[in-house]
């Protein structure tokens, strides 16, 4: 099952100017998304973490 809801909320996030980090195995800029890619087929599913630049 491919979770393709995950792929868009990282790409969202991922542009946003008030992240820090962006933790997506689907993302192409995620620094493991080639062993990602083969460990996880079909997909990346939901595996999803993020952080923001916040005081809180």
């Amino acid at each position: 099952m491919i979770v393709s809801n995950a792929l868009k909320v990282a790409e969202f996030l991922d542009k946003h100017p008030k992240k820090s980090f962006v933790a997506y195995p689907g993302l192409e800029t995620h620094e493991n998304h080639q062993v990602a890619s083969s460990q996880m087929s079909p997909g990346y599913r939901g595996v999803l973490a993020f952080g923001l630049n916040a005081d809180h």
